[in-house]
């Protein structure tokens, strides 16, 4: 707080997390310090700069990924078109986080598929069993899991059903579609083979010749190499946080030339960039005065290659999935 007020804060950057930003954000808005690319893709940072939430707009806050409702969507509504016949399951975090997920399915399924659900159940986020959940879930006769869960839970979910001899399609949020931790669940017995997911980065293992690609192992051998071995089983994070990096430059420069807050904000709402080396190719981050979600494209990734495996592209670049 002191920093802010002596206007030696220029803006707060990539703030992890929906509820500790949410319990923060009156803050920064109150004087007028931008709060952005939040790390987490709840749909608050979006809707909020016009709309009164938790008593006022919060205009000087914007997230960065897309929105978890969009991305839930995106799954229901692969299923309507793929899977019409799908008995669905879903295990969600009992939070806003899990709760938006779940939404987003719902909605994405639409009312002609959405009784496809046969059974939704939640859990809290300090169990460490969901023995309990994925039993109910198989015994009412789900043949495809949605896990909308972060990834310790999501781990012990993908372990879980293998070892009860559960075999069902499986979807997972992206917040836990980690190549590191999807190893580490199939190091754990769990099998993996076939598990749809999304993103909107691109990947260190499997595109590698990709010139962000070249560039982010080129700055982690530099400045971090203790990373280099994340970066070398496709650490998403890593490719995460340099895309946000380089958005936020690209913003400073268009906030001129002696960026001010005010000239930030302006330049926050007004991004139009399809150059970043770090997304998936084809990607744009967009905003407008009246659009605060930056990204709203994602692509479709399956799972393949067992214990060693990792993550393939398929279908199309899906746009405007919010």
């Amino acid at each position: 707080p002191r920093r802010v007020e002596a206007q030696q804060v220029v803006a707060l950057v990539g703030s992890l997390g929906t509820a500790p930003n949410r319990a923060t954000w009156g803050y920064p808005n109150s004087h007028k310090v931008p709060q952005v690319f939040l790390a987490t893709g709840d749909s608050y940072w979006g809707f909020c700069a016009h709309k009164a939430c938790l008593g006022s707009p919060k205009p000087y806050t914007i997230g960065w990924q897309p929105d978890y409702p969009g991305e839930g969507r995106l799954y229901g509504k692969y299923i309507a078109a793929n899977m019409p016949n799908a008995k669905i399951g879903v295990l969600y975090q009992n939070d806003a986080y899990g709760k938006n997920y779940y939404s987003g399915l719902r909605a994405g399924l639409g009312k002609a598929h959405v009784e496809q659900i046969v059974d939704a159940e939640s859990y809290d986020i300090s169990q460490t069993s969901l023995t309990q959940q994925i039993l109910a879930l198989k015994s009412k006769g789900a043949d495809t899991f949605f896990i909308a869960g972060t990834p310790s839970p999501t781990i012990t979910a993908l372990v879980t059903a293998t070892k009860v001899g559960w075999s069902p399609t499986t979807f997972l949020a992206n917040v836990s579609a980690i190549r590191p931790f999807l190893l580490a669940a199939a190091k754990a017995g769990a099998n993996l083979n076939g598990v749809i997911s999304s993103s909107y980065v691109a990947s260190p293992t499997t595109q590698p010749t990709l010139a962000g690609m070249k560039l982010g192992k080129s700055i982690i051998a530099k400045y971090q190499p203790a990373l280099a071995s994340d970066w070398a089983l496709g650490d998403s994070n890593l490719v995460y946080g340099m895309g946000v990096a380089w958005t936020f430059v690209q913003a400073l420069k268009n906030a001129g030339a002696n960026p001010t807050r005010a000239s930030l904000e302006t330049a926050l709402h007004n991004m139009n960039y399809a150059n970043n080396p770090f997304v998936y190719p084809g990607i744009k981050i967009q905003t407008t005065a009246k659009d605060g979600f930056p990204i709203e494209q994602e692509i479709m990734i399956k799972w393949s290659g067992g214990k060693t495996g990792d993550w393939q592209p398929f279908g199309k670049l899906l746009s405007n999935i919010r």
